[in-house]
């Protein structure tokens, strides 16, 4: 464990981990599709599961209803979907993050290390 503090120090851990969140964060950003629609249907063996499942859903259901159809079948178990999405995903911005990535000094440090 000490081995671990010690290396978490020496590598700014905090910052690294700061630096890893921001990258994955816009890497998800760019990689997600930007308009979504499709209809889902669903139900469970119980229809209290398919009760609990519709409320989760209905949490985020607002912000999708003008793009989403949700129909939970309490009656039988089932799951269809029909789904389109469009987004765009670019060679170059990968390149740029990747680049990003390695022209930090704390992952050259960590790399170095790790390779001799």
């Amino acid at each position: 464990m000490q081995d671990f503090r010690e290396a978490y120090a020496e590598y700014h851990g905090t910052e690294l981990l700061l630096f890893f969140k921001e990258c994955i964060i816009k890497l998800l950003k760019h990689v997600l599709p930007r308009k979504l629609q499709g209809n889902i249907r669903y139900g469970f063996d119980d229809p209290s599961t398919t009760g609990m499942v519709t409320g989760f859903a209905a949490v985020f259901y607002p912000k999708y209803e003008k793009h989403f159809t949700l129909v939970p079948e309490f009656q039988e178990s089932c799951f269809e979907a029909s789904c389109r999405g469009r987004g765009r995903i670019h060679l170059g911005y990968f390149l740029y993050l990747g680049i990003r990535v390695l022209l930090n000094a704390d992952v050259r440090r960590i790399v170095k290390k790790m390779l001799g």
